[in-house]
């Protein structure tokens, strides 16, 4: 949304969209290599509402609906996304807590110092069915 408001990518009106058996201003965006992505607004909070985007060069068609938005620092977040991509079953993301800008441990940036060891018994199981 941003490179849209923006303009450096190109984006156009299109035919309203039904989520959830409700009529939604849409709009598609051109993103080059990335192909296009079709985007829906909730009319009554302005919300983004629903993205669909791949279906072209061998990429499945992706289309994701966003709901539950809750204030979190400010800024609205939808605890529940719901994802169908073709060819595969439907998934379900929900958040069950989320905080911006918190303080980290420094602990967490750190590299390992050396691979840890793997044991057999961590190894998958290999066949012993002779090969045809």
């Amino acid at each position: 949304l941003l490179a849209l408001a923006e303009n450096r990518i190109q984006g156009r009106r299109v035919a309203d969209i039904k989520v959830a058996g409700q009529s939604m201003p849409a709009i598609e965006a051109d993103l080059g290599a990335a192909g296009r992505v079709t985007i829906a607004f909730d009319p009554t909070t302005g919300l983004l509402a629903y993205q669909r985007y791949g279906g072209t060069n061998g990429e499945p068609m992706t289309e994701e609906t966003f709901t539950d938005y809750r204030a979190v620092q400010g800024l609205q977040v939808p605890y529940v996304a719901s994802v169908r991509r073709e060819g595969q079953p439907p998934l379900q993301r929900i958040i069950r807590s989320i905080a911006f800008n918190v303080p980290l441990d420094v602990a967490f940036f750190k590299k390992p110092s050396a691979k840890l060891p793997v044991s057999s018994s961590q190894l998958p199981a290999r066949s012993t069915a002779p090969s045809t």
